[in-house]
């Protein structure tokens, strides 16, 4: 039975989330809590599993510069040192999922779905894109990634909350490690786990619960879209979602999607239904006007 553990990366320890993340315990899986703060924590519970290192240990090993918006001098953050606890300290996991902190997960069971479901997944995340050339791609930090160090096909994707495999980790951080800022600027973690496991023949899977990993969430209204926040009617259990970015706003969200019954949430998927239609009979005129349009003057220059 391969061995798997949950790691939650944050800035700050918040006790309740990890003592809510901690619940994987009950599904046969370790937990830790990967802190960026060097803010000495006390009184911590053995089960929330802090693991705090210095940002000179990851430097000294080679890791940095996984997150281009990351303010720091060193380049180190959160995920870097959950790279260097599962590639330098605790060696002997088979899977390892990584959670940001501001990922909403309804409930703890859906990390054992996906284990259940998926038993051989070297790299388990949202559906991937790929980039057919960096200069020309939507995502900004395309232009960051080390295309120019890998082979194609390079990819990417949001792993707000992913699960690797311990080879898939160590690929990761031998590539990193093994190029310095002479040779690279940053090695985006969007884009260095799918590239990386393409390069290396690893199996990537993709499942409808991190449908929901976006980088914003949007809702549609006819053709316009809109930033908003999370709704309860919009929740599956069984799903995640980003970004919520505090806590107490996670168990704002919880406590209204529990209470949520059943009618209301038809109701409400009724009136979305709704505004789809109309946003869809709304816009296809414009369409066809425009096709006729482009059409005439075809034929006018033409002649």
């Amino acid at each position: 039975m391969p061995r798997i553990a949950v790691a939650l990366v944050t800035t700050h320890y918040q006790p309740e989330q990890s003592e809510f993340y901690a619940r994987v315990a009950d599904f046969g899986m370790d937990f830790y809590t990967v802190v960026d703060s060097q803010t000495a924590i006390a009184g911590a519970p053995i089960s929330h599993g802090i693991y705090q290192v210095d940002d000179q240990l990851c430097l000294a090993a080679g890791l940095s510069r996984m997150n281009p918006t990351n303010p720091k001098v060193s380049q180190v953050c959160a995920w870097e040192k959950a790279l260097y606890l599962f590639t330098h300290v605790k060696q002997d996991y088979d899977y390892i999922w990584i959670v940001e902190y501001d990922v909403f997960t309804p409930v703890i069971e859906v990390f054992d779905l996906l284990n259940k479901r998926f038993t051989e997944s070297d790299c388990l995340a949202r559906k991937l894109h790929y980039i057919r050339d960096s200069r020309f791609e939507p995502w900004p930090d395309a232009r960051l990634s080390p295309t120019h160090l890998l082979p194609q096909p390079w990819a990417r994707a949001m792993v707000c909350v992913a699960r690797f495999s311990s080879e898939l980790l160590n690929s990761v951080a031998n590539f990193v490690s093994s190029h310095d800022q002479s040779e690279m600027d940053f090695a985006p973690i969007e884009f260095i786990f799918h590239t990386i496991a393409l390069r290396d023949g690893l199996r990537i899977n993709h499942a409808r619960e991190f449908k929901d990993v976006t980088f914003r969430h949007r809702r549609r209204f006819l053709f316009f879209f809109q930033e908003s926040e999370w709704q309860p009617q919009e929740i599956s259990r069984n799903r995640f979602y980003h970004a919520v970015k505090t806590w107490d706003a996670q168990v704002l969200l919880r406590e209204r999607f529990e209470n949520f019954s059943p009618a209301q949430r038809l109701w409400w998927q009724a009136k979305a239904l709704a505004r789809f239609k109309i946003a869809y009979i709304t816009k296809a005129p414009l369409f066809y006007i425009n096709l006729i349009k482009r059409y005439s003057a075809a034929i006018r220059s033409a002649k």
